[in-house]
């Protein structure tokens, strides 16, 4: 009778599995994002502004990609985050670790990830002369307002941007320097 009991208890359970496994299977889709398309205007922070040529480097660099996998790498560089941007771009959340690593180690992601890094790191080079034309414009916004602070401020920048100006105090000696210390255990210092 007690074996008889079992058979029914497994019997009863293997009914019901195949009902529930479509279900949780339904539900994990459902929650699942749709991968975006290639229109998706998802864009990396202070990449809003890009001229036409950069532009179209990017596209070049998204071209041979999937929509899916142009998702992942535009995530990547707005995130920084490998299993966030797989998670956003629609990949399965399962073990979403392992999967941000498998795709950001294909060779085309890896190359488009690295032109995105390239262009990121040349709009970043703030030079000489484009300070210098900054404090001109600032000092040209501060005459044109009347706010005499304002222009005697940028006066002091500009003069400490091309070093006429210092906030540190130069000490420079020239010639022998000789130190004394006094002798803390009491004896001689000869």
């Amino acid at each position: 009778m007690r074996g008889r009991h079992n058979r029914t208890l497994n019997t009863m359970k293997t009914k019901n599995l195949p009902a529930v496994i479509p279900q949780r299977r339904k539900a994990s889709l459902a929650a699942r994002p749709t991968a975006p398309t290639v229109a998706d205007p998802i864009t990396p922070a202070g990449m809003a502004d890009l001229t036409p040529a950069e532009q179209a480097e990017l596209q070049a660099l998204l071209a041979p990609l999937s929509p899916r996998r142009q998702a992942f790498v535009r995530h990547f560089i707005t995130t920084s985050k490998a299993s966030e941007a797989a998670r956003r771009s629609g990949y399965a959340v399962g073990n979403v670790k392992a999967t941000a690593w498998r795709i950001s180690s294909h060779p085309s992601v890896k190359k488009a990830l690295e032109g995105f890094r390239q262009l990121i790191a040349r709009r970043a080079v703030y030079s000489f002369e484009d300070a210098s034309r900054d404090f001109a414009e600032a000092a040209q916004f501060a005459r044109d307002t009347g706010n005499a602070t304002a222009l005697a401020r940028s006066f002091e920048l500009r003069a400490k941007h091309h070093g006429f100006l210092s906030d540190k105090l130069d000490v420079r000696h020239q010639g022998d320097v000789a130190i004394f210390l006094p002798d803390r255990m009491g004896g001689d210092n000869g």
